[in-house]
């Protein structure tokens, strides 16, 4: 598993990890801290549910999915300038092989000393270790380049579609509410302050 793992990062490929562990393993491989996981049960034959399978060919799709996504989009993001143009674009959180293999393998770019990834930030343990080794880390959301509205109030206002409104795009009423959450996160991040209008009733938005 620690080989392939390795493989699949070397070959800039989508992964997630599944396991069927009982007790507990006494490490795991750090060159796959940043990956998803999923943990299925063995039945009294040893074998993987029929139900689990499905899990991890939907968590698969998805992570390729979410994978060649968030390159396309942080790839766009980098062509309008929204991102430096010498950082280099990542689809998962950055760690030990991504350093690894910008500064020790001759058939890539040089290491620029920037990366760029998909939101959520990384923790703070993990950004110190990057930023103690001269490594910049980042997301759109974190990026310096991106405007800072510390002195705006900022209003959102989210319209009430009917349900057929809703599904005829392909949407939910629980679209409209992470919607809302996500606006609200980023501008937040950018110290913006929020007006809020909302309904704190429950189902409301808040």
């Amino acid at each position: 598993m620690s080989k392939r793992n390795y493989v699949c990062q070397r070959k800039n490929r989508p992964i997630i990890a599944v396991d069927c562990l009982e007790e507990f393993e006494d490490r795991r491989f750090p060159y796959a801290s940043n990956i998803s996981g999923i943990h299925v049960h063995l039945n009294n034959d040893d074998q993987v549910e029929k139900k689990d399978i499905f899990r991890i060919l939907i968590a698969a799709l998805l992570e390729t999915v979410r994978f060649y996504y968030s390159k396309m989009l942080l790839q766009n993001y980098q062509h309008s300038g929204w991102i430096p143009s010498n950082a280099t674009i990542l689809s998962r959180p950055p760690e030990f092989h991504d350093i690894n293999q910008f500064i020790n393998d001759k058939e890539q770019i040089p290491l620029n000393k920037e990366f760029c990834y998909p939101e959520p930030p990384i923790y703070d343990d993990e950004l110190d270790f990057l930023n103690n080794i001269g490594i910049k880390s980042y997301t759109p959301l974190n990026n310096n380049l991106s405007t800072n509205l510390k002195s705006m109030k900022i209003g959102i206002s989210i319209s009430d579609p009917t349900a057929y409104e809703l599904m005829q795009i392909g949407q939910s009423f629980s679209h409209l509410i992470q919607l809302s959450q996500d606006i609200a996160r980023y501008l937040i991040a950018k110290e913006a302050t929020l007006v809020y209008g909302g309904d704190l009733r429950k189902g409301g938005f808040y």
